[in-house]
């Protein structure tokens, strides 16, 4: 609680969130992954979801967790960054914006990134810039598996303060980044039903892509003979060798 007493900095380092409540630090939207964008130097952080979004006295919604809906709470999660006072990453300022909020397409009042089929998603959670500036973004949903399993998208992020003003269906005003679009964010691996995509790296020469799947259910990945799912990493290649998504950095 806000009246913890901290012993040490070790104690700081350990109890960070209790630490953080003692500061009035806002409470975010389960916070995820940070990733550090090699382009810009940017910070982005995926923001999963958060049942309790307006909906409890101690999370109101507020600029930076502006939607609370379908009967409260923010089911489909959100991708804040920032960006540090002169690219220093031990400035005491920053500015930021939200760079997408997650949502089904057709959740037309808080479909406010405006994705469409071909790159709409739920409670984004890995996040992972290779060295390119694609933006790699990795889902562990529950809200919108029943049209589609937890996947991987791949996208290119513009930069802090690309997009607009808007207001939320809550009535909450905020900054959101560029519209979604084919080209700057799409659809790249659907996994099994009831898995989570987690865990992502690639080769040096952009050719090689590993990505985890986690707990998945039914009858996937089991060994022969039995029933039980595996988890397992995953080694993707193109059919041609070359480059993964080499084509969308031609001009």
């Amino acid at each position: 609680n806000s009246e913890m007493a901290f012993n040490g900095q070790d104690e700081v380092l350990i109890f960070a969130r209790a630490a953080a409540d003692a500061l009035g630090a806002t409470k975010m939207d389960r916070p995820e992954w940070v990733s550090v964008s090699p382009m810009t130097g940017e910070v982005y952080i995926t923001l999963t979801n958060n049942r309790y979004r307006g909906e409890r006295d101690d999370q109101p919604v507020s600029a930076s967790n502006p939607r609370s809906y379908n009967d409260g709470g923010n089911d489909n999660g959100h991708i804040i960054r920032w960006a540090e006072a002169g690219g220093d990453h031990a400035a005491m300022s920053f500015q930021w914006d939200i760079y997408l909020f997650a949502s089904p397409s057709d959740l037309t009042a808080e479909n406010l990134s405006q994705l469409n089929d071909n790159n709409d998603l739920s409670s984004p959670d890995g996040l992972y810039f290779d060295p390119r500036g694609v933006l790699w973004i990795q889902t562990d949903d529950g809200a919108y598996t029943d049209t589609s399993s937890c996947m991987l998208l791949a996208a290119l992020p513009g930069a802090v303060d690309d997009g607009e003003i808007i207001t939320t269906s809550a009535g909450q005003q905020t900054r959101i980044g560029m519209p979604a679009s084919n080209d700057n964010i799409k659809r790249f691996f659907v996994g099994p039903e009831g898995c989570e995509v987690t865990g992502i790296t690639m080769t040096p020469d952009f050719k090689t892509l590993f990505i985890n799947i986690q707990h998945p259910g039914n009858a996937w990945g089991a060994v022969e003979g039995g029933s039980t799912p595996r988890s397992a990493t995953v080694m993707i290649t193109k059919d041609d060798g070359e480059a993964i998504l080499a084509e969308s950095f031609t001009e």
